[in-house]
């Protein structure tokens, strides 16, 4: 068994020990993540209520096709670890990327996920980016956001997304969904 780490490390939640450039499996545990997800605001603190990263990975596995629930539930999971970047900042910070591969390959490993990620939980937080956009940001004349087609993108989902309404939830109330519904859609203990 390995034993030497490669770099420095931070404390989780639960007291593990998290090294970001040799992270594994027995690292990683649910509840740092929700924990974490749940005390993380999404756009950097910048929209009009707080939204964290946990209600929005809780938004994302219910907009995923079925059997890939799990995936939409974790797919921001490194953030937990590694903080959410927006990602006008994120593009140029080339070794944060090379970490959250390895962070997102850990948790899929640790969590018997797929890789890569399917291209329907990628469209699905597009979209939930779209919702939680229309209800969270202010609209400026000067804010020019990406325009999209998400609503043609969501074919297995009935009704039309974008009337989903969204009442923020606090840290605890966000962790305790995020864990629910990890414990309602996940097969295995971890």
């Amino acid at each position: 068994m390995q034993t030497e780490r490669y770099g420095n490390w931070l404390q989780t939640y639960t007291g593990h020990a998290y090294y970001p450039l040799d992270p594994r499996p027995e690292d990683i545990d649910i509840h740092d993540i929700a924990h974490a997800l749940s005390n993380t605001c999404r756009y950097g603190g910048h929209c009009s209520t707080f939204i964290s990263v946990a209600q929005h990975s809780y938004l994302v596995s219910k907009l995923v096709p079925k059997g890939m629930e799990l995936w939409g539930l974790l797919h921001d999971a490194s953030e937990a670890y590694l903080v959410d970047i927006p990602h006008p900042i994120k593009e140029y910070l080339n070794i944060y990327h090379v970490m959250e591969e390895y962070c997102m390959n850990t948790i899929a490993r640790k969590f018997n996920l797929q890789l890569p990620m399917p291209s329907e939980v990628k469209l699905a937080d597009r979209a939930a980016l779209k919702i939680e956009r229309s209800l969270f940001m202010l609209k400026l004349d000067k804010c020019i956001w990406e325009e999209d087609n998400t609503d043609n993108c969501l074919p297995w989902y009935s009704g039309n997304f974008m009337n989903i309404s969204i009442v923020p939830y606090n840290p605890i109330k966000a962790k305790s969904v995020f864990l629910e519904r990890f414990h309602s859609i996940s097969y295995n203990n971890y």
